[in-house]
């Protein structure tokens, strides 16, 4: 990274919150992509960093109710703690069902996904009520994937809108917002403790060991949203 592009950090923060500024950038680009208004319903797919801030951010926005999905058990409990009033495991039930029924019967207004998961895209496009929004926040890798476009996409009018804050992408409000001011604004939020981090760490593990943690998320991904690698001294916390 060049100089230029390095910030200065508040001590009124501490070291391992601040590692969330990445996630931060690409969750509140989304929370802007999905336009949320005062009292919306809204749903997050994919309960990863990115995620569980995002649904916080979603609340910060004036979501009137959100209902957050994952197959992991433990994010789902950790998603209820901070702050989503319904959760949702796609593997025990059709979650665009399950959300559109508990959001009145017509659906959420809008839904963020962000597991890259064609599967989970495709109860996105079903939770939303006819001229919803699905914005979509992760890359869809997987090219055996697939998505069909010919039921609640096509009969809804449904809008599917891409989030990228890299790349050379520009805001959708610019001039007055930019990607670099969308970064700004998340370390912010991060500075003035308004995003919950802690909570989701798990295990601190040395660098030396760094094959023993990318071991742990594949083989125990109920174990806390994020592990961090430790370089020597920490700062401490204040």
């Amino acid at each position: 990274m060049a100089e230029g592009e390095l910030y200065p950090i508040s001590d009124q923060v501490d070291d391992e919150t601040m590692v969330f500024s990445d996630p931060a950038r690409f969750a509140l680009a989304g929370i802007h992509d999905a336009a949320i208004k005062l009292g919306d319903r809204v749903a997050i797919f994919g309960l990863g960093a990115i995620g569980m801030l995002a649904l916080q951010m979603a609340r910060l926005s004036g979501a009137g109710q959100i209902f957050a999905v994952d197959p992991i058990p433990e994010r789902l409990v950790l998603a209820k703690e901070l702050g989503a009033d319904l959760a949702v495991n796609p593997a025990e039930c059709e979650a665009g069902l399950a959300i559109k029924e508990a959001a009145g019967g017509v659906g959420v207004d809008v839904a963020v996904e962000i597991s890259g998961v064609y599967a989970a895209l495709q109860q996105a496009l079903r939770c939303v009520h006819q001229e919803g929004l699905v914005v979509t926040v992760s890359f869809y890798g997987d090219k055996s994937g697939c998505l069909d476009l010919s039921s609640e996409w096509h009969h809804n009018r449904i809008t599917l809108r891409s989030s990228m804050p890299v790349w050379g992408c520009s805001h959708r409000w610019q001039p007055m917002w930019d990607m670099a001011r969308v970064e700004r604004v998340a370390i912010g939020l991060l500075e003035a403790h308004k995003l919950r981090v802690k909570p989701l760490i798990g295990a601190r593990i040395p660098f030396e060991r760094a094959a023993e943690a990318y071991a742990t998320i594949d083989e125990s991904p109920g174990e806390k949203v994020k592990l961090l690698l430790t370089y020597g001294k920490q700062r401490c916390q204040p």
